[in-house]
């Protein structure tokens, strides 16, 4: 890196390449948080109930967890969501309300 006289360019150049190298930098101009969010950035979204599913707990923990599986309106995405003691799941397919801390994005199979 040249150092002196008339280089303010050509450090201002190099240090701009230089940030694409931090990992949050790149994730937060690029907006890969909001590309990978299922519900774009919004706090709440809407979905249809496609299926209920059991959900097994991680260790140490045991027992089947209440979820079913809801495809979003907005974009079609299918997610995981635990019902817990606010609704229960009837045989029909109703929309569901979903929120941030309920959802979880389900792996691809």
């Amino acid at each position: 890196m040249a150092k002196g006289l008339y280089t303010a360019a050509q450090a201002r150049k190099n240090h701009q390449k230089q940030r694409w190298n931090d990992r949050y930098y790149r994730k937060r101009v690029l907006r890969l948080k909001q590309k990978a969010d299922p519900l774009q950035g919004a706090p709440q979204a809407k979905g249809i109930v496609v299926e209920k599913v059991g959900v097994e707990a991680k260790q140490p923990n045991s027992g089947i967890r209440k979820c079913v599986r809801v495809q979003l309106i907005k974009n079609g995405r299918q997610v995981n969501c635990c019902v817990w003691r606010r609704m229960k799941t009837k045989n029909e397919k109703p929309t569901w309300a979903i929120d941030t801390n309920e959802c979880s994005k389900l792996p691809k199979s």
